[in-house]
């Protein structure tokens, strides 16, 4: 009904069969500085960057950022800024990658095998996976603004550690046949030493630039070559004309779901998602039955909120049956965000702006949203409520149905915290 009833119905929600670890707890959740699964921007380490704006950065490996996240260890996220008509050079990487375009307008060449070639035109919020080893480079198509987009990767030989390599290029970017003899180049390329040098590492190639100019010319001649449609590895849409999962007239979710039609996702059991939410809007309590969310911050700002069943403070190791901690953080544009599996999450946007997420889903194999607020999808309140209340079960069964709403519900109207 109301969304004055949603903050209430969380707090309940979350003390039902639960308590919390201290009482100040509740009072004062843990701040951004204390809550290890908010990853505030400054966390990412430059790899590369140029005095007119391109930028490659590396979120910090997940083990080193917190001893809580020990379990994303295998991961890492990877950041691009690319300015107009711009191209990142030709390489392969020793990761696989889910790529989700969260800025401008793209193409990608995809190699994948020699009879596998693929020149695909990708705009905002489109999703592609790039197998590992597999060569690719990507352009900015746009005349005037930058191109943003955010990689999940997973490395194939040393947890938390990948890299790329590229055919052409001298220092920065090296050559990889510069690694070989120059008797096994010259049999190799039936061409003399000094040929090859010349065109893959000599004095004329590329030197500490990994992204280079094109011309236009030369993108409109890739962009009339390029398809839009999609293939096995991408583009997968997370906007119109996708039908949204969840919607209303305060947010929207698009998820690559059901996983099974999208097999390069299924087969590293990973999703796409991207959440949008409008002005003081909310997406409802809910947790997720197995997946894990690496959430990034694509625009604006929000405040979220998660409980926790394990103590952040090392001096609460004490394991208790039905304890959880309340972790919040502000977050804005850049930023990522953890909601390991089962944890119960809410986030809104703030007072004028919108919020728009872009959610990357490990272990997504039948995984379970449940909803622990709203009309839809709403497991809790199909829960006896004489076991969700001792003394008053028809007020805990009122109290689940004030909410007609689903999934979002504004908080303009709600009064302050005491």
């Amino acid at each position: 009904m109301k969304a004055r009833f949603v903050l209430l119905l969380f707090l309940a929600v979350a003390s039902v069969g639960l308590a919390y670890w201290e009482e100040e707890n509740l009072a004062s959740p843990k701040s951004a500085q204390q809550n290890p699964y908010h990853i505030p921007s400054d966390k990412f380490q430059t790899r590369f960057e140029t005095e007119n704006g391109n930028r490659i950065r590396v979120l910090e490996e997940f083990d080193k950022l917190s001893e809580h996240l020990q379990f994303l260890r295998d991961y890492r996220i990877v950041e691009y800024r690319i300015r107009p008509r711009t191209a990142v050079l030709p390489h392969h990487s020793d990761a696989e990658y889910v790529l989700v375009i969260t800025r401008g307008k793209a193409i990608v060449q995809l190699l994948t095998h020699p009879n596998d070639v693929q020149l695909l035109l990708l705009k905002q919020f489109d999703v592609l996976t790039v197998p590992a080893g597999a060569i690719s480079y990507t352009i900015n198509r746009d005349g005037d603004d930058n191109l943003e987009f955010i990689k999940l990767a997973l490395p194939q030989n040393n947890p938390g550690q990948f890299q790329n390599l590229y055919p052409a290029g001298n220092y920065t970017p090296s050559s990889y046949y510069q690694v070989f003899r120059q008797k096994t180049l010259q049999a190799a390329f039936n061409a003399s030493y000094e040929e090859i040098k010349d065109a893959l590492w000599g004095p004329n190639q590329w030197k500490n630039e990994v992204v280079v100019k094109l011309t236009h010319k030369k993108i409109r001649s890739l962009i009339k070559r390029a398809q839009s449609s999609s293939t096995k590895h991408g583009p997968f849409r997370l906007r119109n004309p996708v039908e949204p999962r969840y919607s209303n007239k305060h947010g929207s979710f698009y998820e690559t779901w059901p996983l099974e039609k999208y097999p390069s996702l299924e087969d590293l059991g990973v999703s796409a998602s991207h959440l949008k939410l409008k002005e003081e809007s909310l997406f409802l309590p809910h947790f997720n039955s197995k997946g894990i969310i690496l959430a990034y911050v694509a625009d604006g700002e929000g405040y979220y909120q998660l409980g926790s069943p394990y103590p952040i403070n090392k001096q609460q190791q004490q394991q208790q049956e039905g304890l959880i901690e309340r972790l919040t953080a502000n977050v804005t544009r850049r930023d990522l965000y953890i909601i390991p599996a089962g944890y119960p999450v809410a986030v809104n946007a703030l007072e004028e702006t919108q919020l728009e997420v872009v959610e990357f889903m490990l272990n997504a194999h039948n995984n379970t949203r449940k909803f622990l607020i709203g009309e839809g999808d709403n497991v809790v309140k199909q829960i006896d409520p004489v076991l969700l209340s001792k003394s008053s079960p028809e007020k805990v069964k009122e109290l689940f149905n004030h909410q007609d709403k689903s999934y979002f519900v504004n908080l303009e109207d709600q009064p302050d915290e005491e």
